[in-house]
């Protein structure tokens, strides 16, 4: 399966609320190259609700950082209050 289509399915997966399929599929892009924000924001809470939270943790992380690089504080302090959350959890 191209890189293309498993973002395709990794997407339906998410949509679908199963949780482990999409996280599975969203990090065997990530192995191919970079997940664009939302991709990110998917892996992130895909993985913590398939209880993978190393795997959420390192996304929620990347998105964060990925954030305050395009200047979207709000957005990357709304995920660093997540995180800690997570963090909080584990």
């Amino acid at each position: 399966m191209g890189e293309d289509q498993r973002l395709v399915e990794a997407r339906r997966a998410y949509e679908r609320r199963a949780w482990g399929d999409a996280r599975n599929h969203l990090l065997a892009v990530a192995d191919a190259g970079e997940l664009a924000v939302a991709d990110l924001e998917r892996l992130g809470v895909a993985a913590h609700l398939s209880g993978h939270g190393d795997v959420a943790t390192d996304a929620l992380e990347r998105l964060h950082h990925a954030l305050l690089d395009r200047g979207d504080v709000d957005g990357a302090a709304r995920w660093a209050v997540w995180l800690a959350i997570i963090l909080f959890q584990q």
